[in-house]
């Protein structure tokens, strides 16, 4: 699928670190050009990630040799076998889940729920990316209403079916119309890391922006030539366009 331009939304406010700092994560984003991948488990779904398998597709993979799992001897019944299996590969699961992190994309700018959700009620930013700047690759979120599953898959198969969980989500979240990119190497223990991002090629303030904040970004957007944009409501419809604001 092309992809032309992709929008990340920031809630854009101003916090204290735990040092007493105050700090803007998203304008330090911008200055930086850098983006933050969080893992799975930060995020606002308990759902990301997630796969399933049944059992006699584990006791098959024990089998083949594809997981490892304790030698079990001929009087251990089935059912110690099986929570050892469902025990193996829940780890392996939950150690993917801690050592990856994703950064969230989305094909669209006006989402009065995205602004809602993602961009500190309409008091945020939303920043647009050239698509084809990204070093890392771009992957569409697929939905759909029931996990992937694993039975029938072994070896590389298996492998690509599991991180093909990481682009799965459920129909509901369908109006994000998310594309996400996924960063191997989060330290242990770790929330995330950040990675390298190309300078934006526009920014759109939020309808409900304040002024300082406003003024920030039209100096970094003045400083590193990026456009710049406000988002207004349409009259007399549930809707939100972007008006240029010339630096």
């Amino acid at each position: 699928m092309f992809m032309s331009s992709l929008f990340k939304y920031f809630p854009a406010e101003y916090i204290k670190d735990k040092n007493g700092k105050e700090r803007n994560y998203a304008l330090e984003s911008i200055k930086n050009n850098t983006l933050w991948a969080s893992i799975p488990d930060a995020f606002n779904d308990p759902f990301e990630c997630e796969s399933r398998c049944t059992i006699d597709d584990l006791m098959k993979a024990a089998m083949q040799k594809d997981w490892k799992v304790a030698a079990l001897d001929n009087s251990t019944d089935r059912q110690s076998i099986e929570n050892e299996l469902l025990s193996t590969i829940t780890a392996a699961r939950e150690q993917l889940k801690s050592q990856i992190g994703i950064t969230c994309f989305s094909r669209k700018d006006t989402s009065l729920l995205m602004w809602g959700h993602y961009a500190n009620c309409h008091r945020g930013i939303c920043v647009e990316y050239d698509a084809s700047k990204f070093t890392k690759k771009m992957w569409p979120v697929e939905y759909h209403s029931e996990m992937i599953c694993l039975t029938g898959y072994k070896g590389i198969k298996l492998q690509l079916a599991v991180i093909g969980s990481l682009y799965r989500k459920s129909p509901e979240w369908s109006y994000e119309e998310e594309v996400r990119a996924i960063h191997m190497q989060v330290p242990l223990g770790e929330q995330g890391a950040s990675w390298d991002a190309p300078i934006p090629k526009s920014i759109r303030l939020g309808v409900k922006a304040d002024e300082r904040l406003k003024a920030e970004i039209k100096d970094l957007c003045k400083e590193k030539g990026i456009e710049l944009y406000q988002m207004k409501k349409v009259p007399g419809q549930y809707a939100i366009e972007k008006i240029k604001i010339e630096l």
